[in-house]
């Protein structure tokens, strides 16, 4: 009997060991083949690259390619379902941005695919700070002004939304200020930041890369910046809270998921390497180049920040009425 006890703490050990190697083994050998990178928009852009130089990372530090499969197309939905339904087996990889992790599960009536039960979440890699900018013969020169004019021409004042991303942050602000101001819609953030320029519109909110060009030939005013933070590309210009709109905060975001059930060493070890490659020096300069603020988090802290920007957008979705088939 007391051979039998002691043998129990050994025999719960070995069991314990049984279970761990299987993990740390499939975390050493693993990727064992290419890695496939979807992302939900169209080669160029944002998504597009960060994705090509972080794939190329992954490809030197393991040895295997990463190839990047764009699948755009109804915001994102197309390439998140692709996803969604891929094997689990760490070998598929997916760009997770503000539409397709946070704003999509209240903007449509039905996804086919659930942004939380349906994957995990790997790492958060980036932000992208928009830039409120206005036609240069509107008589305002900040964020203040600007509300006062709102509220002096209520259901007068346009703005472009290019993107649903740019109209929800122009719901945000008619929430924040309590204004009434009016959405135009545009095919695109080029014309709809040609729409300001041209003077259709009087303001929108732009990413960097399509504004700084047009802010530096004097076409746009720039006001603020939507990030909680100054943006290391614009450190001058304050955010929209130090400008007059105190808890506006909206910007897009990207991070790297993985279909659910992916094994959590697998994760453990993507989590790591991407973490450390947006840390790396080369990187930040990069992330900035192309308009991006460095934002590494975890799996964990990744998580929680989606469904934080997933319950913000809801109230704002709902306040707005704004509902896509």
């Amino acid at each position: 009997m007391n051979l039998l006890l002691k043998a129990v703490p050994r025999l719960a050990l070995a069991a314990t060991l049984a279970i761990g190697a299987p993990a740390q083994v499939l975390a050493q050998t693993y990727p064992s083949k290419p890695i496939r990178f979807i992302i939900p928009f169209a080669p160029g852009g944002a998504t597009d690259i960060v994705a090509r130089i972080v794939g190329q990372k992954l490809t030197e530090a393991w040895g295997q390619p990463v190839v990047v499969d764009s699948r755009p197309g109804a915001n994102g939905i197309i390439a998140s379902e692709i996803t969604a339904k891929s094997a689990p087996d760490g070998h598929t990889m997916f760009m997770a941005v503000l539409s397709t992790h946070a704003t999509n599960v209240s903007l449509y009536n039905k996804l086919p695919y659930d942004p939380v039960k349906d994957f995990t979440m790997v790492a958060m890699m980036a932000s992208t700070p928009l830039v409120l900018v206005v036609n240069p013969s509107v008589p305002i020169q900040s964020v203040k002004d600007l509300i006062q004019l709102a509220k002096s021409k209520p259901g007068q004042l346009n703005y472009s939304a290019g993107t649903a991303t740019v109209h929800l942050t122009g719901e945000l602000f008619k929430s924040v200020t309590s204004t009434d101001i009016v959405a135009v819609p545009y095919k695109g953030t080029a014309p709809g930041l040609m729409a300001v320029m041209s003077g259709e519109v009087a303001f929108t909110f732009e990413p960097p890369v399509t504004t700084l060009p047009q802010m530096k030939s004097g076409r746009v005013k720039a006001l603020a910046v939507t990030t909680p933070k100054r943006s290391a590309m614009f450190p001058d210009l304050p955010t929209m809270a130090e400008a007059g709109a105190p808890g506006f905060e909206a910007y897009s975001w990207l991070g790297i998921v993985m279909p659910a059930g992916v094994p959590k060493a697998i994760v453990t070890k993507m989590q790591n390497e991407v973490l450390r490659i947006v840390n790396l020096p080369e990187m930040k300069e990069k992330f900035l180049a192309n308009g991006l603020d460095p934002l590494p988090l975890d799996s964990e802290q990744f998580t929680a920040f989606a469904k934080s920007e997933t319950e913000k957008w809801a109230k704002v979705i709902k306040a707005s009425g704004i509902k896509l088939e």
